[in-house]
Parts: structure tokens; C-alpha cells; sequence
């Protein structure tokens, strides 16, 4: 009998410490810091488009982009497009080079016709901006 309600009380015990640890848990997930006063989120214009500007597979197509904003882009900062055709999971990343005066360019060739979701990725030293576009490659 003794050994029951030990058990029992083991099991409250535990159950307890389980709920308050879930609780504490899921209170420091909601938790996130708020930027700070006088910072921008979303620091940059960015400016983009495709030569040709209606792609077709097979042949190449030159993603670019201008960043426009109060600072010059540093020789360190990064440009990248993620190419994902609509209902896929698949990505693919294409880094960008630098043509200087804040203009970024990177190439592809599609391999199948399609809506695509470029998801072009600005990062600096105190900030990385992303910023979906659409574009329709035609057979």
C-alpha cells in the first residue's frame, strides 16, 4: 500500500514538473526583443530585374538588383537570390557579384517553364533584408 502511494506521488511529482517546465518554455518563446528605438527593419529599396525580362528555359537569364539606401553597400556585404518554383520545396541559391554602385547581378538557366518565388537576401554588417519577387519562366 505504502508502495503504491509512493508511486502515486511519484507520478504527481513528475507531472507536475513537466507542466511547469512545458509552461516555462513556452513563455520564453513569445519573449523576443523588440528592436531597438530608431532601427530600421528594412534599411534598403531593392530594385530588381530580370534580363530577359520574361525568361525562358534553356536559356540564361540575368537576376539583378539595386540597393538604394542612406548608406553605400561595404566591399563586405552580400547579395543572393533563392530560386523556388511555385508547389516545389526545392530551393536553389544563386550568389550575386557586385558590379559596384550597389548593383548586384547573378545568373541562371531554367530548366523547366513555371512561376518562381526570387527571394533576394541583402546582408551587411548590422542588417539582413529579404525581399520576395515573382517571376514567370515560359517554355
Amino acid at each position: 500500500m505504502r508502495q503504491r502511494k509512493l508511486r502515486s506521488s511519484l507520478s504527481h511529482l513528475l507531472l507536475s514538473a513537466g507542466v511547469v517546465g512545458l509552461l516555462v518554455l513556452l513563455a520564453g518563446c513569445g519573449t523576443a526583443a523588440a528592436p531597438a528605438p530608431g532601427v530600421d527593419l528594412n534599411p534598403y529599396t531593392i530594385d530588381f530585374s530580370a534580363d530577359p525580362a520574361v525568361p525562358r528555359i534553356g536559356s540564361p537569364v540575368a537576376l539583378e538588383v539595386k540597393v538604394n539606401g542612406k548608406e553605400k553597400l561595404s566591399k563586405r556585404s552580400e547579395v543572393y537570390f533563392d530560386l523556388k518554383k511555385k508547389d516545389s520545396t526545392l530551393e536553389l541559391e544563386i550568389k550575386a557579384e557586385s558590379n559596384g554602385d550597389n548593383r548586384f547581378a547573378g545568373a541562371y538557366t531554367f530548366k523547366e517553364a513555371g512561376f518562381y518565388e526570387v527571394s533576394i537576401h541583402v546582408i551587411t554588417r548590422t542588417a539582413h533584408q529579404t525581399e520576395v519577387r515573382q517571376l514567370e519562366v515560359k517554355p
